[in-house]
């Protein structure tokens, strides 16, 4: 049970991150 979360807390945080810095891109790099 343990490891499931662990794996699902893993996911989030790599789709939050990579949201921001995709968001932090299009803010930087307006074409």
């Amino acid at each position: 049970m343990l490891e499931l979360l662990k794996i699902v807390l893993i996911a989030v945080i790599e789709s939050i991150i990579s949201w921001l810095v995709t968001r932090w891109l299009d803010d930087h790099f307006d074409k």
